[in-house]
């Protein structure tokens, strides 16, 4: 085994706002990683993101199937953690339940190496789910930024707008929302991200 992709017992965080590509650097890391003699890898998303059974980044065609696992029950990951298994990849780890910490915890003790990216803060700017204390697990951390798409401004963004009927989301809306048609997401630098 090429242990210099494959670290057994690391966690590897790719954090940022919505547009950044966190889940292109993943994809773009799983495809040097398949290259590697007896690799056995397992991709996992949340249920929530209904929107694929596979990941595919919206910079690249690269794409890879993946498990569901209920974000509720992240518990259901270890019955699919298999003495082969050298690598564990987590799409969307914001969703996942506290208990998400626990758990990679628990695989990274049996010596895999685990790659997980998320958002790191919500849209009103705080910590997102268990990113902030993966945070403080992780071996190797990967703070993406993106581009500020308000109008008339191209600064690095850190922050995730949402848009309700295309105006900031109140304080008070619930902080999980799937993307759709009255509801949509910008990367925004620190000076354009607003709340209502």
């Amino acid at each position: 085994m090429n242990y210099h992709h494959i670290q057994p017992g690391t966690l590897e965080v790719f954090c940022g706002p919505m547009k950044s590509g966190k889940t292109r650097e993943i994809l773009y890391k799983l495809d040097k990683i398949k290259y590697l003699e007896n690799c056995n890898f397992l991709f996992i998303k949340p249920k929530l993101d209904t929107r694929d059974t596979f990941i595919k980044s919206r910079f690249s065609d690269v794409s890879q199937h993946c498990e569901i696992v209920d974000e509720n029950l992240p518990t259901d990951i270890l019955p699919l953690i298999t003495s082969d298994l050298d690598l564990l990849i987590i799409d969307e780890i914001q969703f996942f339940s506290k208990e998400i910490t626990t758990i990679i915890e628990t695989i990274l003790k049996k010596g895999l190496h685990v790659i997980v990216a998320g958002l790191d803060t919500d849209f009103t700017g705080k910590g997102f789910g268990s990113v902030p204390e993966l945070l403080t697990l992780a071996t190797k951390v990967h703070k993406l930024s993106g581009i500020c798409e308000y109008s008339g401004c191209s600064n690095s963004s850190i922050r995730t707008q949402r848009l309700i009927n295309g105006k900031p989301a109140k304080i008070n809306d619930p902080i999980v929302s799937i993307e759709g048609q009255n509801n949509t997401y910008e990367s925004r630098c620190l000076i354009h991200h607003q709340i209502d």
